[in-house]
């Protein structure tokens, strides 16, 4: 009876110390998984980062060529079963399949040998009698000529009055127009430069390679020379090119946008390892290709504001908040690549052989996916036509009877997840729902893209340049390059032969250099039909 007696008075006192248990465990439980959860969130971000320095690409799984090895790029590329294609195919590719190797070669200048038999060997070997020629046998070579450096020496004769000579009166001295060079105190032609340009700014080609190059060709040539005619060029001539090409892409009514980080050395009241940062803006479909580049320090909002003051439309991006102070005239659009991506860093983040097929990340990326297999239709069934009224109001109605019930179904999807889940799941998820005013812009207005890849695309030459040059020297050579970047970017995407299209534009505006604020630069400029067909790639 003691013990019993003993039990129901202490029970009161055990269940309060096993509650008080229960509560610390809890906490315990939920301190631990919080760790769980941390470490788990550290991880992903560990494996994510390895895949994306060591694995390849789960959108597009494609190795870029300015990726692969300087040393080794031959040895990864080569496939001695792969048959040699024909010489019209390396020269002159076309998507049109029946072409004769005349009409495939008729862009490229053709030397003719003839490999002829001797008189005396034009006789028949059993009567003596004269061979008559019944046919021509041809093959084709490819034949490359690297560049070579010429002199042009300029000479100005100057005349004098022999009649007046010895007189007392002024001797009378007549010469021709003195030769006006293409900068002022400067040796460098009109090709120069803009093999330089096409060198640096297209194919991301180092100055200090260039310096290489004009030493293999018996050219002393320094960088330092190089880049005072790159900065010379883009001040004289390029400023106004530029200002016209940034007067043209703010009268689209769809443009996209993004930005990347820029190092410059040298800057007023700023240190060299203060980042700074190139913008780009770009027409979106429909219209001409127009590429701007602007160069500035910081990535503020400020900056966004002031270079599209006066443009009214929409504007594409991605999810940086920097663009959200615009005016109400500038409507925004979102990215659903954006949003997808970051879908599939989680399936990058997550452990090998892992079962993704139920999982939350793989479920919003088929839902995705089916919008992506709308547009891809629509793509296909208007590419290179032109996008008419009739063709605006198709894709429309069919965003509106098929797109928008998928993005319904996404965003309800988001919002019965979002608390279902944590880390980059849940940050995901949250991306989309902040966004989803911006993503579902497109639905409404069928100029618009369903992402911002656009930009991307041509972001990524300067992004490849960066990673040559590292850094740029000085503000001035920053502006100059993005001042260039957008005349050869947007000279490319027109399809233009960019050394023989800056050689063409700057001797035009060479010779008018002195108007150039009131001369026509319309009939100039990479989208004009007015240039030459030669200047034009061939299709």
């Amino acid at each position: 009876m003691g013990n019993d007696s003993n039990h129901l008075i202490n029970t009161p006192d055990l269940e309060k110390e096993n509650a008080q248990l229960k509560r610390q465990n809890a906490a315990l439980l939920a301190q631990l998984k919080q760790k769980d959860d941390l470490l788990e969130h550290y991880l992903q971000q560990f494996r994510l980062l390895q895949t994306k320095q060591f694995g390849s690409s789960s959108e597009k799984n494609l190795v870029l060529p300015e990726q692969l090895s300087l040393f080794n790029e031959a040895e990864i590329t080569a496939d001695e079963k792969q048959a040699e294609p024909d010489i019209e195919q390396i020269t002159y590719a076309r998507r049109k399949a029946k072409r004769t190797k005349e009409e495939s070669l008729e862009q490229l200048v053709t030397e003719e040998v003839l490999h002829d038999l001797d008189d005396a060997e034009k006789v028949c070997p059993d009567c003596d009698s004269p061979l008559k020629e019944v046919k021509v046998e041809a093959r084709y070579e490819l034949k490359m000529i690297p560049a070579r450096v010429e002199v042009i020496k300029h000479r100005t004769p100057v005349y004098a009055c022999n009649s007046c000579d010895g007189l007392d009166f002024k001797t009378n001295i007549v010469k021709s127009k003195a030769y006006e060079p293409f900068l002022p105190k400067s040796s460098a032609a009109i090709e120069s430069i803009a093999w330089i340009l096409e060198q640096k700014y297209a194919y991301g080609m180092p100055i200090y390679r260039l310096e290489q190059q004009a030493r293999q060709m018996n050219l002393d040539l320094s960088r330092q020379t190089m880049s005072n005619w790159v900065i010379k060029t883009a001040r004289l001539y390029i400023r106004p090119v530029y200002d016209f090409l940034k007067h043209k892409l703010l009268s689209q009514n769809h443009l996209h946008a993004d930005e990347s980080g820029l190092q410059v050395l040298n800057e007023p009241g700023r240190t060299a390892t203060q980042k700074s940062y190139m913008w780009m803006y770009s027409s979106g479909r429909g219209s001409p290709p127009v590429i701007v580049y602007n160069y500035q320090t910081t990535r503020a909002s400020k900056h966004p504001v002031r270079f599209l003051t006066g443009y009214s439309g929409l504007l594409q991006i991605d999810g940086y908040q920097g663009y959200n102070k615009l005016p109400a005239s500038i409507e925004l659009a979102g990215c659903f690549a954006h949003a997808r991506r970051k879908y599939t860093d989680i399936l990058k983040s997550l452990p090998k052989n892992t079962n993704t097929n139920d999982s939350l990340a793989e479920k919003a990326i088929a839902i995705i996916g089916k919008l992506y297999a709308i547009e891809r239709q629509l793509k296909e069934k208007y590419e290179g036509k032109q996008l008419d009224a009739l063709a605006l109001n198709d894709i429309y109605q069919t965003r509106q009877k098929h797109s928008k019930p998928i993005c319904d179904e996404y965003f309800s999807w988001c919002r019965q997840n979002k608390n279902k889940t944590g880390g980059s799941l849940f940050k995901a998820i949250q991306y989309s729902l902040n966004e989803e005013k911006k993503l579902r812009v497109f639905l409404d207005h069928p100029i618009c893209e369903i992402d911002n890849n656009r930009a991307e695309r041509y972001i990524k030459p300067y992004v490849t340049g960066r990673k040559a040059w590292l850094f740029a020297n000085s503000t001035h050579g920053a502006e100059s390059s993005a001042m260039i970047f957008s005349l050869v970017i947007t000279a490319k995407e027109n399809k233009l032969k960019i050394f023989d299209y800056l050689v063409y534009l700057f001797e035009q505006l060479a010779a008018n250099r002195h108007n150039l604020d009131t001369f026509d630069l319309e009939p100039l400029m990479p989208w004009s039909d007015q240039l030459p067909e030669n200047l034009r790639v061939s299709k």
